[in-house]
């Protein structure tokens, strides 16, 4: 028997009063220094007119996770590193504008910030590990690149490519964890664990600054936000930017996972079990309310879900008539819907 192309859940506690995970003061501070930053591009979701057609829906656009990455964590480096500036007792009254005029590189470069390279996702690949280590270069820290024995080689090379020293690590998010707080690094990720939220929450704010800015030149709004789980920090950021005009509609916002690795389904499901490492610990005080529908799509049920074809396989999927009429109905998608899709 086959396996079904797509399961949906809708989301029993949408709605219900939650945890604040991105205050606006962060959100404010976090978009001050990047509207400030030299050469900022806002990111943008591309019009994909094609796949609108072959969906039957009126528009569908594409906002990729790498660019929103590259904001998220060069925001949080920045944070990272005059932190720890601060705390080494040099440049305390650095700022950003600073560490961008490459005043303070002689500072900086007694630093080190860390990535860590999970498992695949997906969705998301490897954009993280490859922003970090393009944030080190770019405001002259050093940086480790915390890899596991699966991590593939070409992304080895890459992050080596960028300047990256690579250490093997047990491949889990313990693992990481204690090899950079043993060797003093700063490690910037968008997944928080016990332990480890804030720099995970400055990622996030810059997630949520730069999907706000590529919402903004849109000539219509969105009716329908659908974007790729991977760890929920992305999700996080633009649950956030949606609320963020009071009186303006909010799209219902759906999230995607693949088969077989869906632990936010599991967790409005009420079967959670541990998920550590997989999730962010942030990410479900906003999700758990936020989100309106869990949509986990099986992979290859429509040429194979991955970064490059994501927009693809949902346009595939809800062309897929009469299989995808009941998706179409349960979301409210028909011809005059306009989705925007983020990640991958």
């Amino acid at each position: 028997m086959t396996a079904p192309a797509f399961q949906l859940l809708h989301n029993p506690n949408h709605g219900v009063p939650g945890l604040v995970t991105l205050p606006e003061g962060g959100f404010r501070r976090a978009r001050a220094a990047i509207a400030a930053w030299p050469n900022y591009c806002l990111a943008e979701a591309r019009a994909l007119p094609e796949l609108a057609r072959a969906a039957g829906v009126a528009a569908l656009h594409h906002l990729p996770a790498a660019p929103l990455r590259e904001v998220g964590t060069a925001f949080a480096a920045t944070r990272a590193l005059l932190s720890a500036l601060a705390r080494g007792g040099v440049a305390a009254q650095a700022d950003a504008a600073a560490l961008e005029s490459g005043a303070l590189r002689h500072l900086t470069g007694q630093v080190t910030l860390a990535c860590r390279v999970g498992p695949a996702e997906p969705w998301d690949g490897f954009s993280e590990a490859l922003a970090v280590a393009r944030a080190a270069r770019r405001f002259g820290a050093g940086c480790a690149a915390l890899v596991s024995p699966a991590t593939p080689e070409p992304l080895r090379e890459d992050l080596l490519a960028e300047g990256a020293a690579l250490h093997e690590t047990g491949g889990t998010a313990a693992s990481a964890h204690a090899l950079a707080e043993a060797q003093g690094w700063q490690l910037i990720s968008d997944l928080a664990v016990p332990g480890f939220t804030e720099p995970p929450r400055d990622v996030m704010q810059g997630y949520r600054v730069a999907v706000a800015g590529a919402l903004a030149p849109l000539s219509e709004e969105p009716t329908h936000l659908l974007v790729a789980a991977g760890s929920g920090a992305l999700a996080t950021a633009a649950a956030a930017a949606l609320r963020a005009n009071p009186g303006t509609p909010v799209p219902p916002l759906i999230l995607l996972e693949p088969a077989g690795a869906a632990p936010f389904l599991a967790l409005a499901a009420g079967q959670g079990g541990d998920t550590e490492g997989a999730t962010s610990l942030l990410a479900w005080g906003e999700l758990g309310r936020s989100v309106n529908a869990f949509l986990v799509l099986r992979a290859g049920a429509c040429g194979g879900l991955d970064a490059a074809s994501l927009p693809d396989d949902l346009a595939a999927l809800l062309a897929a008539r009469p299989a995808a009429d009941a998706l179409r109905q349960a979301l409210g998608i028909d011809g005059a819907s306009r989705l925007l899709v983020i990640g991958g």
